[in-house]
């Protein structure tokens, strides 16, 4: 009887120990949650602090430097745009130039964007190229370099100056707002479509790419006798260049340099022998058709005055 007393008391000791245990486990889990609590807060609350005083610095820092930079420079009377230099070279006045830039005499030299200046006026066609240059402490130098034409183009069969373009030598097409009297001498090319003429851009056309090479060669040509009044560009296949002296000069859209060689060779005997084209066809390089112009002859017998000769035209070929 004893002995199984014993042995129930030994039980009931065994059977309170796992339950005991299981109370210091969950114990234990609630400690280290609670303790992982808190420091995850703790880590929160440093990267706010940290954020935040970064947060003041910057803003500080920004205002203080803002500060600094508006007493130094932005607002130093000291740096007052006194000397505005211009050299415009034709394209526009003075007055002109402050209303297109916005820039005004007297302001602040370092509140003026030269960058953007610079950008606004190259969007103008009739620049060729702009540079603006700051010096302290009051001095602000503008050089403008004029895009000078060297042909007119015409709009279709409108040869007028009102409607038509001026033409750089890079082929950049520009309305001109003043026109000086050496540019109604300039050769017009016509005959190109008026829905690819645009300002500001170059028509990428290969009949008005040779157009605007023939003229350049033959403006870079020392010897050059030919005198471009028009270029007639409609055929498409061919320049048809009319001179001064009313002489029709067809020219091949390729090779122009072998073809103004050999009309200056012609020119150069049609001067010589007081002969003048009425046409030539450069386009054919062997046997090349030329009809001349004879000019009135009249003839003076010793004894009986007779009646003047006329003669209109001549045709041969040239090798």
């Amino acid at each position: 009887m004893r002995a199984s007393t014993i042995k129930k008391s030994e039980n009931r000791r065994l059977s309170r120990q796992p339950a005991s245990r299981k109370n210091q486990h969950l114990l234990d889990v609630k400690v280290r949650s609670r303790t992982a609590r808190k420091q995850r807060n703790r880590r929160i609350n440093k990267v706010f602090l940290f954020f935040f005083i970064l947060a003041i610095v910057v803003v500080g820092g920004y205002f203080g430097s803002t500060h600094l930079l508006n007493r130094f420079f932005f607002q130093n009377p000291a740096y007052a745009l006194l000397h505005l230099d211009v050299e415009l070279d034709g394209t526009m006045n003075r007055e002109e130039f402050l209303k297109e830039t916005g820039i005004k005499e007297g302001s602040n030299i370092f509140s003026i964007n030269l960058a953007n200046v610079e950008a606004r006026l190259s969007k103008d066609p009739r620049i060729s190229s702009v540079h603006l240059e700051r010096t302290l402490p009051d001095k602000i130098s503008v050089t403008i370099a004029q895009r000078h034409p060297i042909a007119w183009i015409s709009l279709g069969d409108d040869t007028a100056t009102d409607t038509a373009y001026l033409v750089g030598m890079d082929g950049v097409l520009m309305k001109p707002k003043i026109i000086p009297p050496e540019y109604l001498a300039l050769p017009v090319i016509k005959g190109i479509d008026p829905d690819d003429l645009h300002e500001g851009e170059v028509p990428s056309l290969p009949v008005f790419t040779a157009a605007l090479e023939l003229i350049q060669k033959n403006n870079d040509s020392a010897g050059a006798f030919l005198k471009i009044r028009t270029i007639d560009t409609s055929k498409g296949y061919r320049l048809e260049v009319l001179n001064d002296q009313n002489a029709q000069v067809y020219f091949g859209l390729k090779n122009l340099d072998d073809q103004l060689k050999r009309l200056n060779i012609l020119l150069t005997h049609c001067q010589e022998t007081n002969r003048q084209i009425k046409s030539v066809n450069l386009m054919i390089q062997k046997n090349t058709p030329v009809r001349f112009v004879m000019t009135e002859t009249v003839q003076h017998p010793k004894t009986i005055p007779g009646p003047a000769t006329h003669s209109t035209s001549k045709s041969t070929q040239i090798q």
